[in-house]
Formats: structure tokens, sequence, C-alpha cells
């Protein structure tokens, strides 16, 4: 009886682990899709706009931010300012500028882009 317990308990410890590795591989690629869909998609426009316009303050706060938290593949630098004033950087979409990752921003990275955009709005 004692070792059927134990079989049955292993086994379900197996299947538990086997379905939660699933989820936890889910929830890292939605943290890292948030992420990058915030800080390209949201505040793309906004870090161009700085940029363009030379507006200082805001331009280092938002390049500091984009530096951090933005991934982006195949080579391209996404911190190139004269790409960013642009017209063609302006009107391309920018939803697929990176890698879909199962890794999610550190907890210091998330800190830090939390910290970055309160002081933005402060």
């Amino acid at each position: 009886a004692m070792v059927e317990t134990l079989g049955l308990l292993k086994g379900l410890h197996s299947a538990l682990h086997a379905v939660e590795g699933d989820a936890e591989i889910l929830l890292r690629r939605a943290m890292h899709e948030q992420t990058q869909h915030f800080i390209h998609t949201v505040m793309g426009p906004v870090t161009r706009k700085a940029v363009k316009y030379d507006k200082r303050i805001l331009k280092v706060q938002l390049m500091h931010l984009r530096n951090l938290c933005a991934d982006w593949m195949d080579g391209v630098a996404i911190m190139d300012e004269e790409r960013m004033k642009s017209k063609e950087f302006k009107y391309e979409s920018h939803e697929r500028d990176y890698p879909a990752r199962s890794v999610p921003p550190s907890p210091t990275q998330l800190w830090l882009m939390r910290c970055t955009v309160r002081a933005l709005y402060d």
C-alpha cells in the first residue's frame, strides 16, 4: 500500500510539474510581449516626437527607457535617432520589431521601467 501511494504521489507530482511548466512558459512569453508592445507601440510615437523636435529632457528619459527595455531583431538598431526622425519610421508598423521570447524582463528591469515611466508623468 505504501509503494502504491508513493507511486501515485510521484505520478501526480510529474503531472503537475508538466502542466505548470507549460503555463510558466506562456506567462513568461506574455510578460515579454506586453513589455515590448508598451515600449515599441505605445511609447514609440512619443519617443519619435521627442527625438524629432529635440525635447532634451523628455528625449533623454524616453531613450533611456527604450535602451533599458526594448528588444529588437535582425540587428535593427532602434536607438538610431536619425532613423527615428524619418517618415519611413513613422509610418512603419513596429508591432513585430522584436522577437518572441520566453524570457520575461527581470524584476529590476520592471522596477526601473516603472520608475522611469512614473517620473515622466509626475
